[in-house]
């Protein structure tokens, strides 16, 4: 990392009363390394007369209570360039005509030259963001010369990202706390500006992806409710406790307006009517004819996930689309065995709970392909770890 290391003072003017033609329109400073050291040159400006070969400029600094003689300065131009020490000043300018002549001379201006300091950084805390982390976005900076009214934010050749909040904690240390949806991935350097205009740039800062994907590894508990076709006619429409499933997700950790991904997951479904509840009081059918004790399902799934994220990555809702294979077996006295196709849609919403860890509430649909299609609606209930 590299940042400026000078460190000196430098002068800025504060004009406090205009004279008859003296301004300080273009006015400034600038520094001087010709003698291998930085000099700060201050420049006054004033009108120019056409008509006038030359000015002198005569420099008092405020002593003991009074005005006193300080520097007197002749030049063509309409303008002069001193470095001048802290203090308060006033400047009288005399213009000669084009005979060489004294003309009446300007009424005094007054003016300030007050101590700029160059900023300068030694440290800073952490050197980097990543995006995909749910902290608070604070950056401490140690150095020098920092002060309430310096200027500091965080730039790149395409962004500028600016602080919420600055906290000056004294001279040689600063807090920044950053918007985190503010946040834009790049390489920055820290930039400080002190009045004045001294500056100093420290490389680099990362605002980067710690990963490319987010996993989730769920637990799940399904229950499992045929709703149409030949698995209510032979199950019923009862609503069957026993389900327990386990998925793998993997989606984008890019901050966009979806983030997208997939899902592996395998489930288990015991169908028996000792572990079922009928919402349907007046139920006739004929469920489990032949079925002997139950059933048991298990289920392969490969699903497409597209997940919204809301308040900072701590609530998000995923709707899911794919495909699944599912194996039928009998137990008991039951005889059936058979495997199927499936087509899924699901929609879930995670909340987060404690630092890694979300619960998750949803409902999927799976639509079996046989000689008569069935379906089947599996609510699910987890418990979510993301890294």
């Amino acid at each position: 990392m590299a940042h400026n290391k000078l460190f000196f003072r430098i002068f800025l003017i504060l004009f406090l009363l205009a004279g008859s033609f003296l301004y300080a329109q273009e006015a400034g400073y600038f520094i001087d390394n010709s003698s291998g050291s930085p000099r700060i040159i201050q420049r006054i400006v004033w009108d120019n007369d056409e008509y006038a070969s030359g000015f002198e400029a005569e420099i008092q600094i405020f002593r003991n209570g009074s005005f006193v003689d300080y520097r007197i300065i002749t030049t063509r131009q309409s303008y002069i360039e001193d470095s001048l020490p802290p203090g308060r000043y006033r400047l009288s300018v005399t213009p000669f005509d084009l005979f060489g002549r004294r003309r009446e001379s300007s009424s005094w201006m007054e003016f300030l030259i007050i101590p700029a300091f160059q900023p300068e950084i030694t440290g800073i805390t952490p050197d980097h963001f990543f995006l995909d982390q749910r902290l608070e976005r604070t950056l401490f900076i140690t150095g020098n010369n920092i002060f309430d009214n310096s200027t500091i934010y965080l730039t790149n050749e395409e962004n500028q990202l600016t602080p919420i909040r600055v906290e000056i904690i004294d001279s040689s240390r600063a807090k920044l706390v950053f918007d985190d949806e503010t946040l834009i991935p790049g390489n920055y350097d820290i930039y400080i500006e002190n009045p004045g205009g001294l500056n100093v740039s420290y490389s680099e800062f990362l605002v980067v992806y710690r990963k490319p994907m987010d996993v989730f590894v769920k637990i799940l508990y399904t229950p499992i409710i045929p709703i149409y076709g030949e698995m209510r006619d032979f199950f019923g429409s009862s609503i069957y406790f026993t389900g327990l499933g386990f998925s793998v997700e993997a989606v984008s950790s890019k901050r966009s307006t979806f983030n997208g991904g997939f899902e592996l997951s395998g489930t288990f479904y015991l169908m028996d009517p000792a572990y079922s509840i009928s919402p349907v009081f007046n139920d006739n059918s004929n469920a489990f004819i032949g079925a002997g004790n139950g059933v048991l399902f298990s289920n392969i799934d490969l699903n497409i996930s597209l997940q919204k994220r809301f308040n900072k990555r701590r609530t998000m809702v995923t709707f899911r689309f794919g495909v699944g294979v599912s194996f039928m077996n009998g137990y008991g006295d039951s005889e059936n065995n058979d495997g199927s196709a499936r087509m899924n849609l699901g929609l879930s919403g995670m909340f987060l709970i404690h630092k890694n860890f979300l619960l998750e509430a949803g409902v999927d649909f799976s639509h079996y392909f046989g000689s008569i299609n069935s379906g089947l609606l599996r609510p699910r209930f987890g418990l979510c770890w993301v890294f």
